[in-house]
């Protein structure tokens, strides 16, 4: 399969041209190769009994993933359970809390809900052409109207 164009991005990737059918190529937006159903270079086929007995007697042999081997192996799930924050750590997050703008309670200062109010307010109405429903909040309005709404006719 030489002088294809699929050779520079194979090199690119390391990818093998016997393990790899080049002509189900495809690329997903996060760069990696997609090989789900039919573009799985082993799509269609079965494993042979001689391969399943190999993999299996591996699996019993080195014990995938059992005790030692398992990377959350005597560690819980939950660090901090039944442990305590230090005092220098509580005062370090009770600082890191202040800079962002609100304390643990949430409660805002007067100039930051000013700030808010005025964002807020300075919002545009926008309107679902099937409904009539207008409102400030975009976000609400993409996803229960306009193209989503439960009044659009021909859906």
């Amino acid at each position: 399969m030489s002088n294809s164009i699929y050779d520079p991005i194979a090199q690119a990737l390391n990818l093998d041209p016997i393990h790899h059918n080049f002509d189900k190529f495809v690329l997903m937006s996060s760069g990696r190769l997609d090989h789900r159903g039919e573009l799985n270079p082993f799509y269609g086929l079965n494993h042979t009994e001689d391969s399943k007995k190999k993999m299996s007697e591996t699996r019993i042999r080195e014990g995938t993933f059992k005790g030692e081997n398992n990377p959350m192996f005597g560690k819980s799930a939950r660090p901090m359970l039944g442990k305590k924050h230090s005092e220098e750590s509580k005062k370090k997050m009770s600082i890191s809390a202040k800079k962002r703008g609100a304390n643990r309670t949430g409660a805002f200062t007067e100039e930051q809900k000013k700030n808010i109010s005025k964002g807020l307010l300075a919002r545009p109405i926008i309107k679902c052409p099937h409904c009539s429903m207008e409102s400030k909040n975009n976000a609400n309005m993409v996803r229960y109207h306009f193209d989503n709404c439960k009044f659009k006719v021909g859906i």
